[in-house]
């Protein structure tokens, strides 16, 4: 059976998976209250104006969010 050449922990980063990486915990935190107030605030003004725009800003900040989390458990898991 053909392994795959990258396993789960041997993929690629994305740029913001990079980016991320690189930043003090302290930042991660202040991102982390960031992204959720532009997603509740695109949210609500999606719920107003049905513009796609706010939609996908709120995806942006989403997958942002994400990879703050993914990073913070995996230091914490370091630690």
């Amino acid at each position: 059976m053909k392994r795959n050449k990258q396993t789960k922990q041997e993929k690629e980063k994305t740029k913001l998976e990079q980016r991320v990486a690189k930043m003090a915990t302290e930042d991660l935190i202040k991102w982390v209250e960031q992204a959720l107030f532009s997603i509740g605030k695109n949210l609500n003004h999606w719920t107003r104006d049905r513009d796609i725009a706010f939609l996908i800003e709120s995806h942006i900040g989403a997958e942002a969010l994400l990879a703050v989390v993914n990073e913070l458990k995996s230091r914490h898991n370091d630690e």
